[in-house]
Protein backbone atom coordinates (compact mmCIF):
# COMPACT_ATOMS: atom_id res chain seq x y z
CA UNK A 1 0.00 0.00 0.00
CA UNK A 2 2.71 2.47 0.73
CA UNK A 3 4.55 1.55 -2.61
CA UNK A 4 1.19 2.36 -4.58
CA UNK A 5 0.39 5.65 -2.18
CA UNK A 6 3.90 6.53 -2.93
CA UNK A 7 3.45 5.77 -7.27
CA UNK A 8 0.16 7.83 -6.82
CA UNK A 9 1.64 11.02 -6.15
CA UNK A 10 4.80 10.17 -8.48
CA UNK A 11 5.69 12.66 -11.33
CA UNK A 12 6.39 9.37 -13.07
CA UNK A 13 2.57 7.99 -12.42
CA UNK A 14 2.39 5.09 -15.24
CA UNK A 15 6.29 4.14 -14.52
CA UNK A 16 6.04 4.10 -10.88
CA UNK A 17 2.92 2.74 -10.61
CA UNK A 18 3.37 -0.32 -13.28
CA UNK A 19 6.17 -1.31 -11.02
CA UNK A 20 5.21 -1.03 -7.55
CA UNK A 21 1.22 -2.06 -8.36
CA UNK A 22 2.49 -5.98 -9.14
CA UNK A 23 4.58 -6.03 -5.31
CA UNK A 24 1.25 -8.06 -4.69
CA UNK A 25 2.96 -11.40 -6.53
CA UNK A 26 5.50 -11.52 -3.65
CA UNK A 27 2.35 -11.98 -1.35
CA UNK A 28 0.91 -14.94 -3.58
CA UNK A 29 4.83 -16.27 -3.45
CA UNK A 30 5.05 -16.68 -0.09
CA UNK A 31 1.83 -18.14 0.61
CA UNK A 32 2.70 -20.61 -2.63
CA UNK A 33 6.10 -21.63 -0.56
CA UNK A 34 4.12 -21.90 2.66
CA UNK A 35 1.34 -24.16 1.35
CA UNK A 36 3.86 -26.10 -0.98
CA UNK A 37 6.15 -26.81 2.31
CA UNK A 38 3.31 -27.70 4.29
CA UNK A 39 2.32 -30.43 2.43
CA UNK A 40 5.59 -30.96 0.84
CA UNK A 41 7.87 -32.34 3.75
CA UNK A 42 10.03 -33.45 1.35
CA UNK A 43 10.75 -29.44 0.58
CA UNK A 44 11.67 -28.78 4.37
CA UNK A 45 13.62 -31.93 4.68
CA UNK A 46 15.92 -31.45 2.10
CA UNK A 47 15.93 -27.83 1.99
CA UNK A 48 19.22 -26.95 3.23
CA UNK A 49 20.52 -30.26 0.94
CA UNK A 50 19.10 -28.66 -1.74
CA UNK A 51 20.89 -25.00 -1.08
CA UNK A 52 24.06 -26.54 -0.68
CA UNK A 53 23.92 -28.26 -4.23
CA UNK A 54 22.90 -25.14 -6.21
CA UNK A 55 25.20 -23.04 -4.45
CA UNK A 56 28.44 -25.49 -5.58
CA UNK A 57 26.99 -25.90 -8.70
CA UNK A 58 27.30 -22.29 -9.40
CA UNK A 59 30.76 -22.10 -7.99
CA UNK A 60 31.52 -24.87 -10.09
CA UNK A 61 29.85 -23.55 -13.39
CA UNK A 62 31.39 -19.95 -12.82
CA UNK A 63 35.22 -21.57 -12.90
CA UNK A 64 34.55 -23.39 -16.02
CA UNK A 65 32.89 -19.91 -17.14
CA UNK A 66 36.14 -18.46 -15.73
CA UNK A 67 38.36 -20.84 -17.48
CA UNK A 68 36.68 -21.24 -21.16
CA UNK A 69 34.53 -18.05 -21.22
CA UNK A 70 31.27 -20.08 -21.50
CA UNK A 71 29.87 -21.80 -18.62
CA UNK A 72 27.93 -25.15 -18.98
CA UNK A 73 24.51 -23.74 -20.18
CA UNK A 74 26.45 -21.51 -22.38
CA UNK A 75 26.36 -18.34 -20.99
CA UNK A 76 29.58 -16.06 -22.16
CA UNK A 77 31.73 -14.21 -20.34
CA UNK A 78 30.81 -10.57 -21.39
CA UNK A 79 33.16 -8.74 -23.98
CA UNK A 80 34.06 -5.83 -22.10
CA UNK A 81 33.89 -6.92 -18.45
CA UNK A 82 35.56 -9.84 -18.36
CA UNK A 83 36.57 -9.87 -14.59
CA UNK A 84 33.09 -10.14 -14.14
CA UNK A 85 31.36 -13.61 -14.05
CA UNK A 86 27.46 -14.05 -14.85
CA UNK A 87 27.81 -18.01 -14.23
CA UNK A 88 24.25 -19.76 -14.68
CA UNK A 89 22.71 -17.15 -14.12
CA UNK A 90 23.09 -15.28 -17.61
CA UNK A 91 21.88 -12.40 -19.38
CA UNK A 92 24.99 -10.56 -17.60
CA UNK A 93 23.25 -10.69 -14.31
CA UNK A 94 26.70 -10.19 -12.01
CA UNK A 95 25.54 -11.84 -9.06
CA UNK A 96 27.61 -14.97 -8.45
CA UNK A 97 29.61 -13.54 -5.78
CA UNK A 98 26.57 -11.73 -4.22
CA UNK A 99 24.39 -15.03 -4.25
CA UNK A 100 27.61 -17.01 -2.57
CA UNK A 101 28.49 -14.40 -0.15
CA UNK A 102 25.15 -14.31 1.40
CA UNK A 103 24.85 -18.76 1.81
CA UNK A 104 28.09 -19.89 1.83
CA UNK A 105 27.37 -19.79 5.91
CA UNK A 106 24.41 -21.59 5.81
CA UNK A 107 26.06 -24.25 3.30
CA UNK A 108 29.03 -24.98 5.67
CA UNK A 109 26.77 -25.23 8.63
CA UNK A 110 24.64 -27.52 6.74
CA UNK A 111 27.85 -29.77 5.78
CA UNK A 112 28.92 -29.43 9.61
CA UNK A 113 25.60 -30.65 10.99
CA UNK A 114 26.08 -34.00 8.56
CA UNK A 115 26.79 -37.34 10.74
CA UNK A 116 29.84 -38.48 8.75
CA UNK A 117 31.67 -41.16 11.25
CA UNK A 118 35.41 -40.11 9.88
CA UNK A 119 36.25 -36.57 11.48
CA UNK A 120 38.57 -36.10 8.76
CA UNK A 121 36.29 -36.51 5.65
CA UNK A 122 34.06 -34.36 6.95
CA UNK A 123 36.88 -31.80 7.53
CA UNK A 124 38.29 -32.28 4.15
CA UNK A 125 34.78 -31.78 2.43
CA UNK A 126 34.67 -28.71 4.51
CA UNK A 127 37.56 -26.80 3.96
CA UNK A 128 37.55 -27.58 0.60
CA UNK A 129 33.79 -25.94 0.13
CA UNK A 130 35.03 -23.23 2.40
CA UNK A 131 37.68 -22.74 -0.17
CA UNK A 132 35.87 -23.32 -3.22
CA UNK A 133 33.47 -20.64 -2.50
CA UNK A 134 35.82 -18.24 -1.37
CA UNK A 135 37.82 -18.52 -4.22
CA UNK A 136 34.71 -17.83 -6.89
CA UNK A 137 33.51 -14.80 -4.81
CA UNK A 138 37.14 -13.38 -5.33
CA UNK A 139 37.49 -13.91 -8.98
CA UNK A 140 33.21 -13.12 -9.35
CA UNK A 141 34.95 -9.13 -9.27
CA UNK A 142 31.96 -8.58 -6.93
CA UNK A 143 34.25 -6.08 -4.41
CA UNK A 144 31.23 -5.66 -1.86
CA UNK A 145 30.27 -9.54 -1.48
CA UNK A 146 34.20 -10.31 -1.03
CA UNK A 147 34.48 -7.91 1.56
CA UNK A 148 30.94 -9.02 3.26
CA UNK A 149 32.18 -12.45 3.02
CA UNK A 150 35.16 -11.55 4.55
CA UNK A 151 33.08 -9.32 7.54
CA UNK A 152 30.72 -12.65 7.91
CA UNK A 153 33.81 -14.85 8.72
CA UNK A 154 35.48 -12.76 11.03
CA UNK A 155 32.13 -12.44 13.61
CA UNK A 156 31.46 -15.79 12.85
CA UNK A 157 34.93 -16.87 14.11
CA UNK A 158 35.02 -14.36 16.84
CA UNK A 159 31.76 -16.51 18.00
CA UNK A 160 32.75 -19.69 17.32
CA UNK A 161 36.24 -19.69 18.17
CA UNK A 162 36.39 -23.38 18.09
CA UNK A 163 36.59 -23.43 13.84
CA UNK A 164 39.92 -20.82 14.36
CA UNK A 165 41.81 -24.03 13.29
CA UNK A 166 39.92 -25.29 10.16
CA UNK A 167 39.97 -21.62 9.00
CA UNK A 168 43.52 -21.07 9.15
CA UNK A 169 43.91 -24.50 7.19
CA UNK A 170 41.68 -23.12 4.48
CA UNK A 171 43.51 -19.99 4.20
CA UNK A 172 46.99 -21.86 3.77
CA UNK A 173 45.21 -23.40 0.55
CA UNK A 174 43.60 -20.09 -0.22
CA UNK A 175 46.56 -17.32 -0.31
CA UNK A 176 48.18 -18.94 -3.08
CA UNK A 177 45.45 -19.60 -4.98
CA UNK A 178 44.34 -15.42 -4.52
CA UNK A 179 48.47 -14.53 -5.33
CA UNK A 180 48.42 -17.08 -8.62
CA UNK A 181 44.57 -15.36 -9.60
CA UNK A 182 46.31 -11.66 -8.99
CA UNK A 183 49.55 -12.64 -11.71
CA UNK A 184 47.64 -14.56 -13.96
CA UNK A 185 44.47 -11.66 -14.42
CA UNK A 186 45.66 -8.11 -13.66
CA UNK A 187 41.95 -7.03 -13.87
CA UNK A 188 41.39 -8.38 -10.51
CA UNK A 189 44.07 -6.42 -8.95
CA UNK A 190 42.96 -3.44 -10.42
CA UNK A 191 39.70 -3.66 -9.79
CA UNK A 192 40.44 -4.86 -6.18
CA UNK A 193 42.85 -1.74 -5.86
CA UNK A 194 39.97 0.71 -7.24
CA UNK A 195 37.89 -0.01 -4.02
CA UNK A 196 40.26 2.23 -2.17
CA UNK A 197 39.47 4.91 -4.84
CA UNK A 198 35.88 4.72 -4.25
CA UNK A 199 36.74 5.12 0.01
CA UNK A 200 38.63 8.17 -1.18
CA UNK A 201 41.60 6.75 -0.02
CA UNK A 202 44.36 7.75 -2.19
CA UNK A 203 47.01 4.80 -2.61
CA UNK A 204 48.82 6.13 -5.73
CA UNK A 205 49.09 10.09 -4.56
CA UNK A 206 47.46 10.90 -7.91
CA UNK A 207 44.61 12.29 -6.55
CA UNK A 208 45.14 13.66 -3.30
CA UNK A 209 42.20 15.45 -2.80
CA UNK A 210 40.14 12.35 -3.74
CA UNK A 211 36.85 11.54 -1.40
CA UNK A 212 34.21 9.40 -1.33
CA UNK A 213 31.90 12.01 -2.68
CA UNK A 214 33.59 12.40 -5.70
CA UNK A 215 33.20 8.55 -6.55
CA UNK A 216 29.94 7.34 -8.67
CA UNK A 217 28.31 5.83 -5.73
CA UNK A 218 28.71 8.85 -3.61
CA UNK A 219 27.00 10.70 -6.82
CA UNK A 220 24.12 8.19 -6.67
CA UNK A 221 23.92 9.02 -2.52
CA UNK A 222 24.45 12.66 -2.75
CA UNK A 223 21.14 12.66 -5.53
CA UNK A 224 19.62 10.27 -3.31
CA UNK A 225 19.52 12.62 -0.24
CA UNK A 226 18.49 15.89 -2.39
CA UNK A 227 15.35 14.14 -3.77
CA UNK A 228 14.47 12.71 -0.37
CA UNK A 229 15.04 16.44 0.87
CA UNK A 230 11.95 17.03 -2.04
CA UNK A 231 9.86 14.21 -0.82
CA UNK A 232 10.33 13.23 2.78
CA UNK A 233 7.37 11.77 3.28
CA UNK A 234 6.17 9.10 0.12
CA UNK A 235 9.35 9.78 -1.82
CA UNK A 236 9.53 10.10 -5.71
CA UNK A 237 7.86 6.96 -6.20
CA UNK A 238 9.19 3.64 -7.16
CA UNK A 239 11.39 3.42 -9.71
CA UNK A 240 11.39 6.80 -10.17
CA UNK A 241 15.49 7.23 -9.54
CA UNK A 242 15.86 6.46 -13.01
CA UNK A 243 14.53 9.17 -14.40
CA UNK A 244 14.51 12.16 -11.10
CA UNK A 245 18.77 11.83 -11.59
CA UNK A 246 18.38 13.52 -14.48
CA UNK A 247 16.79 16.97 -13.61
CA UNK A 248 18.68 19.74 -13.62
CA UNK A 249 18.72 20.57 -10.59
CA UNK A 250 20.84 18.21 -9.15
CA UNK A 251 23.97 18.61 -11.08
CA UNK A 252 25.05 21.49 -8.65
CA UNK A 253 25.24 18.12 -5.92
CA UNK A 254 28.84 18.54 -4.12
CA UNK A 255 30.58 15.81 -6.37
CA UNK A 256 33.10 15.80 -9.08
CA UNK A 257 31.54 13.24 -11.20
CA UNK A 258 27.40 14.81 -10.69
CA UNK A 259 27.69 14.36 -14.61
CA UNK A 260 27.21 10.77 -13.98
CA UNK A 261 25.09 10.82 -10.78
CA UNK A 262 22.13 8.88 -12.74
CA UNK A 263 21.60 4.93 -12.68
CA UNK A 264 18.99 2.70 -12.94
CA UNK A 265 19.09 2.95 -8.80
CA UNK A 266 21.32 4.31 -6.36
CA UNK A 267 22.86 1.28 -5.14
CA UNK A 268 21.81 1.24 -1.78
CA UNK A 269 18.99 -0.07 0.18
CA UNK A 270 17.96 2.31 2.89
CA UNK A 271 18.84 5.84 0.03
CA UNK A 272 16.74 3.90 -2.38
CA UNK A 273 13.83 3.25 0.02
CA UNK A 274 14.56 7.06 1.30
CA UNK A 275 14.60 8.45 -1.82
CA UNK A 276 11.76 6.62 -3.86
CA UNK A 277 9.55 5.65 -0.71
CA UNK A 278 9.95 8.49 1.86
CA UNK A 279 10.24 8.10 5.57
CA UNK A 280 6.54 6.09 5.59
CA UNK A 281 8.33 3.29 3.51
CA UNK A 282 11.65 3.18 5.15
CA UNK A 283 10.14 2.92 8.88
CA UNK A 284 7.73 -0.18 7.37
CA UNK A 285 10.83 -1.55 5.90
CA UNK A 286 12.55 -0.95 9.11
CA UNK A 287 9.77 -2.23 11.31
CA UNK A 288 9.92 -5.29 8.73
CA UNK A 289 13.13 -6.43 9.27
CA UNK A 290 12.80 -5.71 13.16
CA UNK A 291 9.72 -8.04 13.60
CA UNK A 292 11.55 -10.70 11.47
CA UNK A 293 14.72 -10.68 13.45
CA UNK A 294 12.81 -10.57 17.16
CA UNK A 295 11.16 -13.73 15.87
CA UNK A 296 13.81 -15.47 14.66
CA UNK A 297 15.51 -15.03 17.96
CA UNK A 298 12.48 -16.49 19.66
CA UNK A 299 12.04 -20.06 17.78
CA UNK A 300 15.55 -21.01 17.05
CA UNK A 301 17.82 -22.18 19.53
CA UNK A 302 21.14 -19.26 20.14
CA UNK A 303 23.60 -22.20 20.10
CA UNK A 304 23.18 -23.61 16.61
CA UNK A 305 25.47 -23.25 13.94
CA UNK A 306 22.68 -23.41 11.31
CA UNK A 307 21.01 -20.32 12.94
CA UNK A 308 24.11 -18.20 13.62
CA UNK A 309 24.73 -18.95 10.19
CA UNK A 310 21.22 -17.55 8.96
CA UNK A 311 21.36 -14.78 11.04
CA UNK A 312 25.17 -13.47 9.83
CA UNK A 313 23.52 -14.18 6.48
CA UNK A 314 20.85 -11.83 7.21
CA UNK A 315 22.35 -9.11 9.04
CA UNK A 316 24.88 -9.10 6.02
CA UNK A 317 22.33 -8.73 3.50
CA UNK A 318 21.07 -5.87 5.58
CA UNK A 319 24.21 -4.60 6.54
CA UNK A 320 23.59 -0.59 5.35
CA UNK A 321 27.22 0.66 4.28
CA UNK A 322 27.68 -1.25 1.28
CA UNK A 323 26.41 -0.81 -2.40
CA UNK A 324 23.29 -3.54 -3.21
CA UNK A 325 21.34 -4.37 -6.51
CA UNK A 326 17.66 -2.57 -6.63
CA UNK A 327 15.48 -4.13 -3.87
CA UNK A 328 12.12 -3.27 -5.18
CA UNK A 329 13.57 -4.82 -8.53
Amino acid sequence: CSLVLSSLFSDYLILSLSSSIFYIRFIFFILFVKYYASKFLFTQKYYLFILTLTIIFVSIDSIIQSYYGVDLLGNKLAETNQYRLDGPFGGHEWIVGSFISTYFAICIAYLHSLKIDYLRIKNFIIITSFVLFYFITFISGERMAFIMMNFIIIIFLLINKKFIFNFFIAILFICPILLISFNLNNSFFDRFISTFDVLGINVNDENPDNNFWDSHYGSHYLTTIEIFKKNPLIGSGPKSFREECKKEEYSSINSKLASIRCSTHPHNFYFQILSEVGLIGFALFFIFNFYILKHFFKFYQKNSFIFISIYLSIFAFLWPMKSTGNILN
